[in-house]
């Protein structure tokens, strides 16, 4: 049975449309995934062998619609010409396309293998990205670590500055060439210098040359033996004065343990020396001062009982020679024997002096008045025309000043120093006398021992031979003497000088060589003016008017002496031998003066009756009359109003003026204190 062909031509027909719509729709399709997808070479392989597909497809589906085409039309022998052709473009479009296939797998393949190189080499990346990350967050932080220890360093490094700096001890280092490379803020101020001023200067070119060779030496030492090196040495020049200096040395290395220089520090014990030497100034001072005064004790004790000896030996002779005639064959040894008193009471007063308990009235006299006085004295006439060949140069500063002081221990000092001068001198040479005003700096002040202030001086220097060194330390101990004794003086010069000198918180100074001696003595200025001197009174204008004097001393003697004394000068006298008599005769008596001993012993002293005076008679007069005496006692004595003192022995002139002057006063209230 033949089956109709109209059924099988529509189907090839629709068939063929069908596939030409599709592979257009899919070259669209293509189209658009191409364009999406440009960098994708696979999507580029895909579109190439989608695109040969189509191609195959439209020529399959053109080929079999022009031969339905043709045969509908009645061409039959046309397309038997045309269907090779057609079957060959075919053939060779699947041939294309088979290759193209084989091709584009192959390609699919090295695609593949190249996406799985480049995943590999993504991957790879990735980790060598990871790793890369990792070391640079590593090396980051090792960085960050890098600068915090360098911060720590710079901030150590800056502590360190600082802390070198403040440091009150300077200290320098140096390299081996000996030039300094760095110092702190102390050492610049020792020397005065600005930091710039010192670095790269060698330390010698700082220090005076016999330093700077000791320092080369030193250098020298510590480079060839490497330790710890400590030395002592003095730098002068770096200031108003030198300083004592010790170094403590040492050097300094490389990261090798080459020595790279030396680093120094400098201890500055200028003032250690000074206070070691102060302490041994005033221990020897001190020694010095417990010797006199053990001296000082035997002497005064001695002293005070030859004052009461030696008043009889001054004082009768003196009564004597009143009720004697002038042709009296008895007035020349009693004359005598009145000198000889006195000459012993001098050197009994020079014995209180060193037993620095004697009892002298103070006042404001000019430095240059006291020494114009010695040479207006007949002392000083008498050397003068002994030694007429010892010249005497006078150098009297106008602005010496004042000095609160006694001044016939002054001239004492002054007479002896100049009395030595001249035995040290001979026959022929030099004596100046001198004075001036002098500020006491710290030095001087620690050295003698005494306060910062302004001093009035007084210095005798002599041309003679000098003091002999072993001398020095004992030319102001009582009796030391290198004169021959009996014969130029009693040893004691000296001494009454040092003494006198400390009672007024003054200071000696000696200084002697071959070519001479000089003693300055040294005493604190005031700033009072110098009292007028007062008119001379004579003897007979202090004669008493009957006034009842009381007489209080517990030695007979005194008490005898005075007595005759006073009736002589016109007075009343009464007697007792102690404090507590006087307290009990004041009890229901007056006295219009009293004449009162200090020293009373065992009982009550010459302040405790006056005190117990006074309760019962406000403003009573007195006059003190001592030897020894506590000065202590004596000024509280005289503020409660006693008005004078006299020193034991003393002559009828003395006592008059003393007594006159008391009673001539008018009468003062002075509360007393229980």
């Amino acid at each position: 049975m033949i089956l109709p062909w109209w059924p099988v031509r529509i189907t090839d027909i629709a068939g063929s449309v069908i596939i030409l719509i599709l592979s257009v729709l899919c070259f669209l399709i293509a189209m658009n995934w191409r364009k999406n997808n440009q960098e994708n070479l696979f999507c580029q392989y895909v579109f190439m062998l989608t695109s040969f597909l189509v191609l195959f497809a439209v020529s399959r589906s053109i080929g079999h619609l022009v031969k339905q085409l043709l045969l509908a039309g009645g061409l039959h022998s046309t397309w038997l010409h045309i269907a090779p052709y057609t079957g060959a473009i075919n053939t060779a479009s699947f041939l294309i396309i088979f290759t193209l296939g084989i091709y584009f797998s192959r390609m699919q393949r090295v695609h593949e293998q190249v996406d799985q190189y480049r995943n590999n080499l993504e991957s790879l990346v990735r980790k060598r990205t990871r790793e890369l990350h990792e070391v640079n967050d590593s090396l980051t932080e090792e960085i960050r670590k890098r600068h915090a220890v360098e911060r720590n360093l710079a901030g150590s490094l800056q502590f360190q500055q600082e802390l070198t700096s403040t440091i009150p001890v300077p200290f320098y280092y140096k390299d081996c060439r000996g030039m300094i490379i760095g110092c702190n803020r102390s050492f610049e101020y020792f020397f005065g210098l600005r930091h710039e001023e010192i670095i790269g200067r060698s330390f010698e070119e700082l220090v005076p040359a016999d330093l700077a060779a000791l320092e080369r030496n030193r250098d020298r030492q510590l480079l060839a033996e490497p330790g710890l090196q400590i030395y002592e040495a003095r730098i002068s020049g770096t200031g108003p004065r030198s300083r004592q200096v010790v170094f403590h040395r040492a050097p300094f290395f490389d990261v090798d343990g080459r020595i790279n220089g030396i680093i120094g520090v400098l201890l500055d014990i200028t003032d250690v020396k000074e206070a070691e030497q102060a302490r041994t100034t005033a221990e020897r001072q001190l020694q010095k001062a417990k010797r006199m005064e053990a001296i000082g004790l035997m002497a005064g004790g001695v002293a005070h009982d030859l004052n009461n000896i030696l008043s009889g030996i001054v004082s009768y002779p003196e009564l004597l020679l009143m009720n004697l005639d002038a042709d009296n064959e008895l007035r020349g040894p009693l004359e005598e024997i009145r000198r000889s008193g006195q000459r012993a009471a001098a050197v009994v007063a020079d014995l209180l002096t060193v037993a620095r308990g004697v009892a002298s009235t103070r006042k404001v006299h000019s430095l240059n008045s006291l020494v114009t006085e010695y040479l207006e004295s007949p002392e000083f006439a008498n050397l003068r025309r002994k030694y007429p060949e010892i010249r005497f140069d006078i150098l009297l500063a106008p602005d010496s000043g004042n000095i609160s002081c006694s001044a016939i221990h002054i001239n004492k000092c002054l007479m002896n120093l100049v009395t030595n001068a001249v035995e040290a001198v001979g026959q022929r040479g030099r004596i100046v006398i001198a004075t001036r005003r002098q500020d006491i700096d710290r030095e001087t002040a620690t050295e003698l021992g005494i306060a910062r202030d302004i001093y009035g001086v007084l210095e005798i220097t002599d041309s003679g031979p000098g003091i002999a060194p072993n001398d020095r330390e004992h030319i102001f101990e009582p009796f030391y003497s290198t004169k021959v004794m009996g014969k130029s003086g009693t040893g004691l010069g000296l001494t009454v000088v040092w003494n006198t000198v400390q009672d007024h918180d003054g200071a000696v100074r000696v200084a002697s060589d071959s070519d001479g001696t000089s003693f300055a003595l040294y005493f604190p200025l005031t700033r009072k003016e110098r009292e007028g001197k007062g008119d001379r009174v004579e003897l007979c204008d202090l004669k008493g008017r009957g006034e009842l004097i009381l007489v209080v001393d517990d030695d007979p003697l005194q008490r005898d002496i005075a007595t005759q004394m006073l009736l002589l000068l016109g007075y009343r006298v009464e007697a007792v031998a102690s404090g507590e008599e006087a307290v009990e005769y004041t009890e229901h008596r007056h006295a219009d003066l009293v004449l009162l001993d200090m020293v009373m012993a065992p009982g009550m002293s010459g302040l405790e009756a006056f005190r117990k005076i006074l309760q019962r008679h406000p403003g009573q007069k007195a006059v003190i009359a001592s030897g020894y005496s506590q000065t202590e006692e004596i000024r509280k004595t005289m503020e409660l109003g006693a008005g004078g003192f006299i020193k034991k022995p003393y002559t009828m002139e003395e006592l008059a003026v003393a007594v006159g002057n008391e009673l001539n006063k008018p009468s003062q209230f002075v509360p007393v204190q229980k």
